[in-house]
């Protein structure tokens, strides 16, 4: 019971995160009235008007941190959504069986002990660079876990009895996946997706602080990248590489949060039939 009501508080505490982070993406001027490229006195300290400082350029540090909140979410689920197709097509076809199956089997292998985030440091530096980049970066390195969550829910699913009669009613394949398989599949997918999006979200800002991220659109990372270069620990300016951080990280753990349930084995707890 006690357990149940944890997972019940993470839930509802992630999902009001998530709700907090979406409106600051899509509606910032609720959370500020200055615009992120309005400028005052360079490297202020947290007064009553900018209580989080100023940086090198005289911007105001949560208003900057507020406007760059869509740029993050963006790359985050755009990244998580591609990795989540890939992941499930080529989870699906290592679970056929014959040599395609094995071949998919071993490319998911492959890309499941790959190296993945030195393989996007090293694509990320000689590709144009962009929100557009990360996305299929993270989109097309990261898939190896789903992958290999699919293929062996499909393959359970598929030695299960209403799977098989629809094998034995004479269903084609096509049909006896999306009628079938698809759906069982979908609890997988839904807490793969969750997890992917808060990977995905520190993956992006990694690279971004590496000074790899979009330049235009700035995210988070790309903030901490700024501010760093241009003299934040000199100037005692602390709040300016706190500020992105903590949102970076609690962005994440709302993903995680929203997770917990749909992690289990079994069927989660919030959506248990009574």
């Amino acid at each position: 019971m006690f357990k149940r009501k944890l997972s019940l508080f993470f839930f509802l505490l992630g999902v009001l995160l998530l709700f907090c982070f979406c409106l600051m993406a899509f509606f910032p001027s609720i959370f500020t009235s200055f615009s992120p490229k309005t400028m005052f006195e360079i490297w202020e300290k947290p007064n009553a008007i900018h209580i989080f400082g100023t940086d090198d350029m005289g911007y105001d540090v949560f208003a900057e941190t507020v406007y760059g909140a869509k740029s993050t979410i963006t790359v985050g689920i755009f990244g998580a959504l591609l990795s989540l197709l890939v992941g499930t097509a080529i989870g699906l076809a290592a679970s056929s069986k014959g040599m395609l199956g094995k071949a998919f089997s071993l490319l998911e292998d492959l890309f499941t002990i790959l190296p993945r985030f030195l393989f996007l440091y090293i694509l990320a530096s000689y590709l144009e660079k962009g929100s557009l980049t990360l996305i299929l970066l993270i989109g097309f390195f990261t898939w190896g876990y789903t992958g290999r969550a699919v293929k062996e829910e499909s393959l359970r699913i598929q030695e299960s009895s209403f799977y098989q009669n629809g094998v034995v009613m004479g269903l084609s394949k096509e049909k006896n996946i999306i009628r079938h398989l698809l759906p069982h599949l979908l609890p997988v997918l839904l807490a793969r997706f969750l997890v992917l999006v808060s990977s995905s979200i520190m993956m992006e800002s990694t690279l971004s602080f590496l000074g790899l991220g979009d330049q235009y659109n700035v995210s988070w990372g790309t903030l901490i990248n700024l501010v760093y270069r241009n003299g934040a620990f000199l100037s005692k300016q602390y709040g300016a590489l706190l500020l992105p951080g903590l949102a970076i990280a609690t962005l994440s753990l709302s993903f995680f949060f929203i997770s917990l349930p749909f992690s289990s084995k079994r069927r989660p707890h919030l959506f248990k039939r009574k």
